[in-house]
């Protein structure tokens, strides 16, 4: 089964279930993760991950995956049409799983501020401080949305990335 799940541009990146814990599917550490054609199954690449892996997101161009190991989170990013290795980042240990990505930015989260990681060059820059209530990432042409909940009303924010 598939732990992790995300799709973009005809292709579905997953993290497969490595061992049984409880009766439960888990992952163990140091895994390969699949990127596969969404209409044949083909497998397309095998990027492989150092730690546990936790959050995933998926661009035309670029896999992006959080994995937690020890002292420090990481994020990886792969390409998305093979799997090959494009870089790393070290991050906090304290990053919320869950990852958004785009061919020109991967998003993350650490307590109420969303940081942005530039696939291309490494570097990573803060991008907004939000509520204590926010809860999910959307990335696309370049619009970063996240949901906003207060007393018994939500709202949407966007922030333009370019």
């Amino acid at each position: 089964p598939a732990l992790q799940l995300a799709a973009a541009a005809g292709r579905i990146a997953y993290v497969p279930a490595t061992v049984v814990k409880s009766g439960r599917p888990t992952v163990s550490l140091d895994n390969t993760l699949r990127i596969v054609d969404a209409t044949t199954g083909a497998v397309l690449g095998q990027p492989f991950v150092k730690g546990i892996p936790i959050a995933i997101a998926l661009s035309s161009q670029v896999l992006a995956v959080l994995t937690a190991s020890g002292p420090h989170d990481r994020i990886s990013w792969f390409s998305a049409t093979d799997g090959t290795k494009l870089g790393s980042a070290l991050i906090s240990a304290t990053a919320v799983p869950q990852l958004a990505a785009s061919n020109r930015l991967i998003v993350y989260r650490v307590g109420r501020l969303l940081h942005g990681i530039s696939p291309r060059t490494g570097r990573s820059v803060k991008l907004v401080q939000t509520a204590l209530t926010s809860l999910g990432l959307s990335l696309a042409r370049g619009r970063l949305i996240w949901a906003e909940n207060h007393n018994r009303t939500g709202r949407l924010r966007a922030l333009s990335v370019g």
